[in-house]
């Protein structure tokens, strides 16, 4: 959430999906436009003396992962600023995108490690039972275990 004048939305703000203009968008997935906001239904005033809107879906795939919200205390034609602000919205999209990307990424190493470290153990272990144990530990907690039996965190 990024504003340069006052405003009740906060991080963690919530409205049920399709309340509102916002929630509008991120059921659709249609961008709306709206010179004078007065003029929608369901415009929910959450900054004072707001007038104009565009409101754009911000897509994963086919999936809506944000909304890009922009608001005007002026009243004017935004329509003509639609085709930058999609551009903008599908860079946004990409950026989404390739975090989750890196992310998975991340966590798919941190289970290989895992998992090379609980064949190791295995190898050098001369008891069952304590190998069983480790891997038990490891698949309960998520955390990668150490050959010597301690959890590296």
């Amino acid at each position: 959430v990024a504003s340069r004048i006052p405003t009740e939305i906060v991080p963690g703000y919530f409205r049920p999906l399709g309340s509102g203009v916002v929630g509008e968008v991120a059921l659709t997935g249609r961008s709306v436009v709206l010179d004078e906001v007065s003029r929608h239904p369901d415009y929910v005033a959450m900054t004072e003396g707001v007038r104009c809107e565009l409101c754009l879906p911000i897509f994963h795939g086919s999936e809506v992962v944000a909304i890009l919200n922009l608001e005007d205390r002026r009243s004017r034609e935004a329509s003509a600023e639609l085709p930058l602000l999609e551009a903008v919205a599908r860079q946004i999209g990409g950026a989404i995108a390739n975090a989750r990307l890196h992310e998975e990424v991340l966590l798919r190493a941190q289970q290989f490690e895992m998992l090379a470290d609980l064949s190791r153990s295995a190898l050098e272990a001369e008891e069952l039972e304590p190998v069983l144990q480790r891997i038990a530990d490891a698949a309960g907690t998520g955390r990668r275990q150490r050959p010597g039996g301690g959890a590296n965190h």
